[in-house]
């Protein structure tokens, strides 16, 4: 019993004295894990190593000596210069197709309410359509937790107009001047009635509408609320605590990540597609859903032959063009693109790596559909942007240049997304 006596006591203290080094290292450690607990063992164990902390989503063993532009074919490429920013610098950087960094500016992360702010990064970037004189950006952080922190709008300057540090991801989605959405995340520390099945905590899904002029929350649509009462909802019935893929983490749902608006000549063609509905990709389901703005139902789903899906579109074909990101069992890797017809879900086009230049990005990755057809691919863990024609032709072909050397590793920073610029729209965003 004395032995028993001491161990709890031991334990006890160990607690405190782990708390107490935590907030010490920065005050918001408390706040955080006790409001907002991690989920799952393993994000505990990212949680207590020193910082920094070097993983997959940050930094990679580089599968090549490649670095900066390695093939340019100006003839077949489109536009001028490529923004994207890396995870290493917390830098937006201008390229131009030589790879020559002609503008790079500081992103100025806030970090008065982030603990581990030193982790903190940039990770997506998005030019605003409704502005060309304005730029957003999404920031991520703290080790290993996979925490998004919201989302900074910038002027021409990069100065920060305004941000908000809730948890949205992934993609970001103009409705008009005045409103965008995108997703955000909520940790549900009590029982949701559509999802019986779950005890908490786990991560509710939101598509969330933001004011383009101060980032405020305008209004949420939950989706799960989405499924509950549609054709689909046996897709609730289906959800559990521990995805398919152990890296994704317990308690991550759905992982939707790609929003895309609905153009009119797609809703015209199919009826259980409104004019007011958005494209839903949910990686961890393998998911393709429409949801109806008005109603907020999930009017049409559907699975297909792909596998952690990311960056669905539409083409001016009618048919859906994706980076497939581990559904290729062929060789050349993993990922692939795939253009897929919504009628019957047949695969129409695809582009694949070889065995000398393989395509793989186990997660995340973005693709831009440029003017003149080509695909600008954001190939995320190898921290490599390439752009492909129809004839899979690789035309212009970018290995980020920096390397981060962790325990006598050179390791690659990621690049999330990258998006295609001509001179003119350039020189609007960052002047001279």
């Amino acid at each position: 019993m004395a032995d028993f006596i001491r161990l709890f006591f031991s334990g006890i203290i160990c607690t405190y004295l782990f708390f107490v080094g935590m907030a010490s290292y920065d005050q918001n450690f408390i706040k955080k894990y006790i409001s907002e607990p991690a989920l799952g063992l393993n994000t505990f164990f990212f949680l207590i190593q020193e910082p920094p902390f070097f993983n997959q989503w940050w930094f990679n063993i580089p599968k090549s000596d490649k670095k900066g532009v390695v093939t340019y074919t100006p003839e077949k490429t489109w536009g001028d210069y490529t923004i994207y920013a890396n995870t290493n610098n917390n830098e937006i950087s201008l390229i131009d197709l030589n790879g020559t960094k002609v503008k790079s500016l500081s992103a100025n992360i806030p970090k008065e309410k982030i603990a581990y702010n030193d982790q903190a990064t940039i990770t997506r970037i998005f030019l605003d359509t409704t502005n060309p004189k304005n730029l957003y950006a999404m920031f991520w952080g703290e080790k290993n937790t996979l925490n998004h922190y919201g989302i900074i709008k910038y002027d021409i300057d990069l100065n920060i107009l305004w941000y908000n540090d809730l948890k949205f991801h992934h993609n970001i989605e103009f409705i008009d001047n005045n409103t965008f959405i995108t997703y955000e995340s909520v940790y549900r520390n009590t029982p949701h009635p559509v999802v019986p099945q779950l005890t908490p905590p786990y991560i509710e899904e939101k598509v969330t509408f933001l004011s383009t002029q101060d980032g405020s929350i305008k209004r949420s649509i939950s989706l799960l609320d989405a499924f509950w009462g549609t054709e689909y909802q046996a897709i609730l019935e289906n959800l559990n605590l521990s995805p398919s893929d152990p890296n994704m983490g317990d308690g991550d749902l759905m992982h939707p990540n790609t929003i895309t608006l609905v153009p009119k000549y797609i809703a015209q063609k199919y009826p259980k597609i409104s004019n007011q509905s958005i494209m839903i990709s949910m990686r961890n389901l393998d998911l393709i859903a429409f949801l109806d703005l008005e109603t907020e139902k999930i009017t049409w789903a559907f699975l297909g032959p792909w596998r952690g899906q990311h960056s669905t579109k539409f083409l001016e074909n009618g048919n859906i063009i994706m980076l497939d990101n581990q559904g290729n069992a062929a060789e050349g890797g993993p990922s692939r693109i795939l253009e897929i017809n919504m009628d019957n879900l047949a695969i129409e086009w695809e582009y694949t790596g070889t065995k000398d230049t393989p395509f793989h990005t186990p997660y995340n990755g973005m693709i831009d559909i440029l003017p003149n057809g080509n695909i600008l691919i954001s190939e995320t863990h190898s921290g490599r942007i390439f752009e492909v024609n129809k004839d899979k032709e690789i035309v212009w072909d970018y290995y980020e240049k920096e390397r981060v050397e962790t325990w006598g590793t050179p390791r690659i920073p990621s690049v999330f997304n990258a998006k295609r610029l001509t001179k003119q729209q350039a020189l609007q965003l960052i002047k001279e």
